[in-house]
Protein backbone atom coordinates (compact mmCIF):
# COMPACT_ATOMS: atom_id res chain seq x y z
CA UNK A 1 0.00 0.00 0.00
CA UNK A 2 1.40 3.42 -0.91
CA UNK A 3 1.68 6.15 1.68
CA UNK A 4 2.33 9.68 0.52
CA UNK A 5 4.39 12.17 2.49
CA UNK A 6 3.11 15.59 1.46
CA UNK A 7 3.54 19.27 2.19
CA UNK A 8 0.88 21.97 2.22
CA UNK A 9 2.36 25.06 0.62
CA UNK A 10 1.20 28.65 0.94
CA UNK A 11 0.04 29.64 -2.58
CA UNK A 12 1.08 33.27 -2.07
CA UNK A 13 4.56 32.83 -0.59
CA UNK A 14 5.54 29.30 -1.70
CA UNK A 15 6.39 28.49 1.94
CA UNK A 16 5.87 24.95 3.25
CA UNK A 17 3.56 25.27 6.24
CA UNK A 18 2.54 21.68 7.03
CA UNK A 19 3.90 18.17 6.39
CA UNK A 20 1.76 15.06 6.73
CA UNK A 21 1.08 11.60 5.38
CA UNK A 22 -1.92 9.97 3.78
CA UNK A 23 -3.10 7.19 1.50
CA UNK A 24 -5.26 9.34 -0.80
CA UNK A 25 -3.92 12.82 -1.56
CA UNK A 26 -7.07 14.19 -3.18
CA UNK A 27 -9.27 13.10 -0.29
CA UNK A 28 -6.77 14.39 2.29
CA UNK A 29 -6.64 17.86 0.72
CA UNK A 30 -10.44 17.94 0.70
CA UNK A 31 -10.44 16.97 4.37
CA UNK A 32 -7.97 19.74 5.26
CA UNK A 33 -10.07 22.37 3.48
CA UNK A 34 -13.57 21.16 4.37
CA UNK A 35 -15.87 23.62 6.16
CA UNK A 36 -15.86 21.50 9.32
CA UNK A 37 -12.04 21.33 9.40
CA UNK A 38 -11.78 25.10 8.98
CA UNK A 39 -13.86 25.70 12.12
CA UNK A 40 -11.23 24.07 14.33
CA UNK A 41 -9.01 26.17 16.56
CA UNK A 42 -5.69 24.61 15.51
CA UNK A 43 -2.88 26.71 14.04
CA UNK A 44 -3.27 24.76 10.78
CA UNK A 45 -6.98 25.64 10.51
CA UNK A 46 -6.26 29.30 11.30
CA UNK A 47 -3.62 29.40 8.57
CA UNK A 48 -5.93 27.72 6.04
CA UNK A 49 -8.79 30.15 6.82
CA UNK A 50 -6.48 33.08 6.11
CA UNK A 51 -5.43 31.91 2.67
CA UNK A 52 -6.90 33.58 -0.43
CA UNK A 53 -6.94 30.19 -2.23
CA UNK A 54 -6.49 26.50 -1.41
CA UNK A 55 -2.95 25.51 -0.47
CA UNK A 56 -0.82 23.60 -2.91
CA UNK A 57 -0.20 19.97 -2.01
CA UNK A 58 3.27 18.77 -2.98
CA UNK A 59 4.19 15.08 -2.75
CA UNK A 60 7.57 14.85 -1.03
CA UNK A 61 7.90 11.08 -1.00
CA UNK A 62 5.97 7.93 -1.80
CA UNK A 63 6.53 5.00 0.56
CA UNK A 64 5.47 1.46 -0.30
CA UNK A 65 4.19 -0.17 2.84
CA UNK A 66 3.06 -3.72 3.48
CA UNK A 67 1.94 -3.20 7.09
CA UNK A 68 -0.18 -0.77 9.10
CA UNK A 69 0.81 2.89 9.17
CA UNK A 70 1.67 2.60 12.86
CA UNK A 71 4.34 -0.03 12.22
CA UNK A 72 7.87 1.30 12.75
CA UNK A 73 8.90 -0.19 9.38
CA UNK A 74 6.40 2.00 7.60
CA UNK A 75 5.93 5.77 7.15
CA UNK A 76 4.71 6.13 10.71
CA UNK A 77 6.67 9.22 11.68
CA UNK A 78 7.67 12.19 9.57
CA UNK A 79 10.57 14.24 10.93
Amino acid sequence: MKHYIYALVDPTSGEVRYVGQCLNTKKRLQMHTSPSALTRTSPLAAWLRGLPAKPWMVILETVECTSSRHDSNCAGTVR
